[in-house]
């Protein structure tokens, strides 16, 4: 037994490793800007996660606070651009939805993670759907519904 559990301790540390350099070139794959055309390293980027909020209803319902959309602020422009999803699901996994895969496998590796509580959030002048097409959704290694 004991030179399984040590073939085992190899095999996790050698993960381990690996997943180090994953995330060494993760950090450097770039985003574009919408405003300024700019692309920039994950690592560069602040992250917003927004919530929005849902107010009370009858007794038992509501005032709690729901996840929204992911936005990146542009060093160069401070200007936020949004990050979009639309409902790619892994069809290995139906919950693995291309924005959770995004945030599990980039969320954190940005220069910083904001969480955004704001009942009137403030506005913002850039969208950005970089993440929307097929393209960069392999770009990023994200599976959508479309691949099967």
């Amino acid at each position: 037994m004991d030179s399984l559990e040590r073939e085992l301790e190899k095999i996790r540390k050698k993960e381990a490793e690996i997943l180090a350099k994953i995330d060494k070139r993760n950090k450097k794959r770039k985003i574009k800007c919408a405003a300024c055309g700019s692309s920039h390293q994950i690592q560069e980027l602040t992250l917003i996660q927004t919530h929005w909020y849902i107010a009370p209803t009858g007794c038992i319902g509501g005032d709690f606070w729901k996840e929204g959309e992911m936005q990146f602020v542009c060093p160069d422009t401070q200007i936020r651009n949004r990050l979009f999803f639309y409902g790619g699901v892994s069809p290995e996994n139906p919950e693995n939805t291309v924005e959770e895969q995004f945030k599990s496998k980039y969320g954190h590796l940005f220069k910083e993670v904001i969480e955004e509580y704001e009942k009137h959030p403030r506005g913002y002048r850039v969208n950005n759907d970089f993440y929307t097409n097929r393209k960069n959704c392999e770009r990023f290694g994200l599976i959508d519904k479309k691949e099967r």
